[in-house]
C-alpha cells in the first residue's frame, strides 16, 4: 500500500559555516525572515536547538545586560503575531562546568540550582515551549574502569539547564531524552560514552549514524510530538477547528505531561531539600505523549476550547465531573488543566513585559456561580491592597501564585473521596484576563484550555457519562463580564 506523506520537514540555515552567528539583532532578523517565509507555506511549529552562549537568564544578567539584546523576545513577537509555536533548548552546561561543580563540593543535583546553571538566551522566552533533557540510560560501553553515569535513568541530564523564565514562571516546561554524562575517577573529570549519548542520523555518508549528548537533541522530539498532536487534532470527527491555534497545541502538549517513576522519585528527593517549589524548574511539567495529548477512554475524557479574551473580563467554562464518582471511594480522581493565552509582549523593556496578565481557578459544583464571578472580577491579589474574599476553590500541586506567572498554566487537582453534592452542578473553571499597560482599548487575547478528566482507578467509565453532559467544554453564557461589575 502507498504510504501517504503526512507531514513536510523544512529546513532553514541560520548560522554560519561555523555554526556561530555574527550578533543577536541579525539572528533575530533572519528568525524573522525564516518565519514570514515558511508561515505561509503552513509551517506552524520551529524547532530551535540554539542557544547564545554566555547570554545567561539569571536575576544578575536580567538587570545589567541591555534589554533590548534578548533573542527571547523576538521569538516572544514573531509567536504571538505569526500565531505560531518556538521549541527551544534550554542550552548545555559543558563538560567542564559539571566537573567544577562536582569538584566544588555542588555535587548532582545540587549545582542546578546555581546562577551560572541558569537558562541560555532565547529558552527564558515567555510564550515558547523549553525544554530540558532527560538521561535514557546508565550503562558504560568499553574497557574503562572506575567511569560511572552521573545522572540515573529518567533524571535530569547532567548538562540541562535551568529556569526559571522571563516572567518567573516554570523553565522548562518539558522533558525528553537528552543523553547523559560519565565521571572519571581516574582522570577526575567529566566524560561522554557511547552508551550514554543519543544515536542520531550523520550528515555524512559514512558513517551513516553518529552519537552525541545534549538538550539540542532532547528538543525535536518534543517539536515531532506537536507535530502530532496538530495532525490528531484536524484528524478529530465532528470538531471544526480551522486554524488550530498556537495556545491550544501548547496547552495540550503540556496537558499531556506526566513524570516517569524515576522523575517522581528524583523530585521527592529534591523537595526535602528546598524550600519552595524552584525545584519544578529542573524537571518541568514532565514528558509529553502525542498519544494521551487527544485521545479518550472509557476513564477518561479529554475537553478543551480555544478563542480570545477581551482584557478585563471573565469566561466561565463548565466542566461535567459525573456525581457517579462517588461511587470509588478510594481510588484517585484526577483532573488535570492547562490554560495558554498568547499576550503582547513589550518591545524594550521587561517590567511588565506581557500586555495582558491572566489568572485562573477551579470550583467544585456545589460553589455558587455569582461567588465566582464576584471572585474572578477584582485585580489580581499582588497589586491589590484589599484582598477579595473568595469561595472556597480547589488547590492545585502547583498553586495559584506559581501557575500564574507564564502564559502557559498548568496544574493537576487530585482527590479520593468524591462527595454527591460536589457534582451538584458542573465543575467551574473561571478566567480573567487584565490589561497591564494601560490601554483604553487593548485587542482580545488568544487563548486556550485543555482538560482531562480521568478516575485513576478504571472503575467508573467518565467517557459515556460526561458524553451525556457535555461533548467537550462549551463556553458559559455567563462570558465577558466586565471586571467592574
Amino acid at each position: 500500500m502507498e504510504k501517504t506523506l503526512e507531514r513536510w520537514i523544512a529546513s532553514a540555515r541560520v548560522l554560519n559555516e561555523y555554526g556561530k552567528s555574527e550578533d543577536e539583532r541579525l539572528f533575530s532578523k533572519v528568525l524573522s525572515e525564516v518565519v514570514e517565509t515558511f508561515r505561509p507555506l503552513g509551517v506552524r511549529i520551529f524547532n530551535l536547538s540554539v542557544n547564545i552562549i554566555n547570554h545567561l537568564w539569571n536575576l544578575k544578567s536580567a538587570r545589567t545586560a541591555p534589554r533590548k539584546s534578548w533573542l527571547a523576545r523576538a521569538i516572544d513577537r514573531l509567536s504571538r503575531e505569526k500565531d505560531v509555536i518556538f521549541v527551544i533548548s534550554t542550552g548545555n552546561l559543558l563538560k567542564e562546568d559539571v566537573k567544577h561543580f562536582i569538584q566544588d563540593t555542588e555535587g548532582y543535583p545540587a549545582y542546578f540550582f546555581n546562577d551560572e546553571a541558569k537558562l541560555l538566551d532565547p529558552a527564558q522566552s515567555a510564550l515558547a515551549v523549553t525544554v530540558g533533557s532527560l538521561a535514557h540510560s546508565v550503562l558504560i560501553s568499553g574497557n574503562v574502569p572506575n567511569v560511572q553515569a552521573i545522572a540515573d535513568k529518567n533524571f535530569p541530564s547532567p548538562f540541562t539547564r535551568c529556569g526559571s523564565g522571563i516572567m518567573g514562571e516554570i523553565k522548562p516546561e518539558v522533558m525528553e531524552y537528552g543523553g547523559n554524562l560519565a565521571f572519571n575517577q581516574n582522570l577526575n573529570t567529566v566524560v561522554n560514552n557511547p552508551s550514554l549519548d543519543i544515536m542520531v542520523a550523520s550528515n555524512r555518508l559514512s558513517p551513516a549514524l553518529t552519537h552525541d549528548s545534549g538538550t539540542s537533541f532532547a528538543t525535536p522530539r518534543i517539536s515531532f510530538k506537536l507535530a502530532q498532536i496538530l495532525k490528531s487534532i484536524e484528524a478529530l470527527e465532528n470538531v471544526q477547528i480551522r486554524p488550530v491555534s498556537a495556545p491550544l497545541l501548547r496547552a495540550f502538549l503540556i496537558n499531556s505531561s506526566q513524570y516517569p517513576d524515576e522523575l517522581q522519585s528524583f523530585i521527592e528527593t529534591l523537595k526535602k531539600q528546598v524550600s519552595t517549589k524552584h525545584w519544578a524548574n529542573i524537571t518541568g511539567y514532565g514528558v509529553p505523549e502525542h498519544d494521551r495529548a487527544t485521545n479518550s477512554d472509557e476513564h477518561s475524557v479529554v475537553m478543551f476550547y480555544q478563542g480570545s479574551l477581551p482584557c478585563n473580563q471573565v469566561a466561565l467554562f463548565e466542566i461535567p465531573v459525573p456525581v457517579e464518582l462517588s461511587n470509588s471511594r478510594r481510588e484517585t480522581k484526577r483532573l488535570t488543566i492547562t490554560v495558554s493565552f498568547a499576550p503582547e509582549v513589550q518591545k524594550w523593556g521587561l517590567d511588565n513585559y506581557l500586555g495582558t496578565s491572566l489568572k485562573w481557578r477551579l470550583f467544585r459544583g456545589d460553589i455558587d456561580r455569582e461567588e465566582v464571578i464576584a471572585a474572578l472580577g477584582k485585580e489580581d491579589e499582588e497589586n491589590s491592597q484589599e484582598k477579595p474574599e473568595l469561595p472556597d476553590e480547589l488547590s492545585g500541586q502547583y498553586g495559584l501564585q506559581l501557575r500564574s506567572r507564564g502564559t502557559i498554566q498548568h496544574d493537576i487537582f487530585e482527590w479520593k473521596q468524591h462527595k454527591e453534592h460536589f457534582s451538584n452542578n458542573s465543575y467551574t473553571l473561571g478566567i480573567a484576563g487584565f490589561e497591564k499597560w494601560g490601554r483604553k482599548e487593548p485587542p482580545p487575547v488568544p487563548f486556550a484550555v485543555v482538560a482531562r478528566l480521568e478516575d485513576c482507578g478504571q472503575t467508573t467509565e467518565i467517557y459515556s457519562l460526561v458524553q451525556n453532559i457535555l461533548t467537550r467544554i462549551e463556553i458559559s453564557s455567563r462570558v465577558n463580564h466586565n471586571v467592574d461589575d
